[in-house]
């Protein structure tokens, strides 16, 4: 969408270590960019003095943030409700009549702290109790597959008893498809499941999983138009939100 607007585009990959990002950033500002986006909720940082970067990136050129939140003069926005997201997809569940929910997760960041939290409204909303011993964090760098399946494996083997599972990607649903095969539990019937953004992976176990579609193409589509509308010295929206959508396939009722 850019180069149909005559720009070119760098890319630099950063990783999510602060340092690796301020390094990423520096670098494309000696390039002398017209603006940058920031790809990802890992930019932004719990404790407000990691955040500098961004602030002092502002005062050179327009940043435009996605799925990410954080407020600055030159500093856009462009996100999903993940929090809206995954409350929907618990009460989902909770509809269904499963009451046992475990909830996976990976990443420590601003949409990881977003859903982690709609999770907990979900169950709040119908009156159910917040369980820690159901809410799951995949350490792993990598996100194996087979990791993942032998972690929810484990879970089990220590008696928690989850009668679905909702994760923050969808890779780990897959893991969660495969954890439900080698356990001999049939999907959705003994064991639902949630992803979250609606990717490919979803197509590729049998049942197709169900997933929240959070809008990816419509967000990075409002990411170029906020940045054109700055970069042509006109008023843009500090923050765009967008809504989710539950895509629901077979595995879950």
């Amino acid at each position: 969408a850019f180069r149909a607007h005559d720009y070119d585009c760098l890319l630099s990959c950063t990783g999510t270590a602060l340092a690796a990002r301020q390094k990423g950033v520096e670098l494309l500002l000696s390039k002398h960019v017209d603006g940058m986006v920031l790809m990802g909720s890992t930019f932004v940082e719990d404790q407000e003095a990691g955040n500098e970067y961004l602030r002092k990136a502002a005062k050179r050129i327009p940043l435009v943030l996605l799925n990410a939140s954080y407020p600055g003069d030159n500093i856009f926005c462009v996100l999903c409700d993940d929090y809206r997201a995954t409350m929907e997809a618990t009460q989902y569940l909770l509809d269904k009549g499963h009451q046992n929910i475990l909830y996976l997760y990976h990443n420590r960041n601003y949409s990881r702290q977003k859903k982690l939290t709609g999770y907990k409204a979900g169950l709040t909303s119908r009156g159910l109790p917040i369980r820690d011993e159901l809410i799951r964090f995949f350490s792993e760098d990598k996100m194996s597959v087979p990791d993942v399946r032998d972690f929810i494996q484990s879970i089990a083997g220590e008696g928690i008893v989850f009668d679905a599972v909702l994760t923050s990607e969808d890779v780990l649903s897959v893991g969660a498809a495969k954890y439900a095969r080698v356990a001999h539990r049939n999907v959705p019937e003994q064991l639902a499941i949630i992803g979250y953004n609606n990717s490919n992976f979803c197509l590729c176990c049998e049942p197709e999983l169900t997933s929240v579609d959070n809008k990816l193409e419509t967000l990075c589509n409002q990411c170029v138009s906020t940045m054109l509308t700055v970069l042509a010295g006109q008023d843009a929206p500090q923050k765009t939100v967008f809504t989710a959508e539950l895509i629901t396939r077979g595995s879950t009722r």
